[in-house]
Parts: structure tokens; sequence; C-alpha cells
């Protein structure tokens, strides 16, 4: 194999990576669609891989939505979370 030959391929694999690269740095189209509904005022639990994030339920605060997704803002965090991970919870 020649030195041509290889730089080559070798640009050709580079080509290829930076291809594959981005292809898998396009996110899929999510929808943003809650399964349940969620207001201000109620009281939710955060579901994240199926295990609830908090150690007890929180009341949202409030509702953003912007165009990285909709996001709920719990008593006591400035961290919004995913609207599609809130679960309501009955409060008694």
């Amino acid at each position: 194999m020649s030195f041509s030959t290889i730089v080559k391929v070798t640009a050709l694999a580079v080509a290829a990576v930076g291809t594959a690269l981005f292809l898998a740095e396009e996110e899929p189209e999510v929808e943003d669609k809650p399964i349940y509904e969620v207001l201000p005022g109620d009281t939710v639990q955060w579901n994240s891989g199926g295990t609830y994030m908090f150690p007890e339920p929180k009341v949202v605060e409030r509702i953003d939505k912007s165009d990285m997704g909709t996001y709920v803002f719990v008593e006591g965090s400035k961290c919004g979370i995913p609207i599609t991970q809130i679960i309501p919870m009955r409060t008694k």
C-alpha cells in the first residue's frame, strides 16, 4: 500500500466519521406533550428513569415554555424539570 493510498483511505475514513458524528449530533424531534395536565399550585413528583427524584412531592410554582421545551419549576428549586417527567400527585 502506497503513501497516497493510505492518505486517501484516511481522508475517506475521516470524512465518514465526520458525517457519522454530524448525524449522531442531530437529535430526533421529541414531542413535548405532557402525559398529565399540570398547573401552578399542583403537587407533583419528578419521575426520571422510573425513579421518583423528590423525597416528598413538591408544589409547582411556574411552567415555562421555550424553544428547548416546556419546563416545570417547583418550590425550593431554581432548575426546570422537563414537563414530560412530571407526575401529578393527589393531596390529602
